[in-house]
C-alpha cells in the first residue's frame, strides 16, 4: 500500500518534533491501510510507551521526587 510508508515517515518526523499525539494518529491511519505492518505497530507502541514515560517523569518532577 503506497500511503503506508508516507504515513510511517511523517509520523516518525512528528515524534522527533515532539508531537507524539499527532504521530500516533498517522500510525493508526497507516494500520487501517495495512493492518499487518509490523513497523507501524512497533512505532505506535513505542510512541505510546514514550508518552507514558513522559507523563510519569512530569509527575515526579511536580512532586519533587526525582534524583
Amino acid at each position: 500500500v503506497l500511503q503506508t510508508p508516507i504515513l510511517l515517515h511523517e509520523g516518525i518526523n512528528l515524534i522527533y518534533d515532539g508531537d507524539s499525539t499527532k504521530a500516533k494518529r498517522y500510525f493508526t491511519e497507516g494500520l487501517k491501510y495495512d493492518p499487518d505492518n509490523q513497523k507501524l505497530k512497533t512505532v505506535l507502541n513505542n510512541a505510546k510507551k514514550g508518552e507514558q514515560l513522559k507523563e510519569k517523569g512530569n509527575e515526579l518532577l511536580k512532586a519533587n521526587k526525582f534524583k
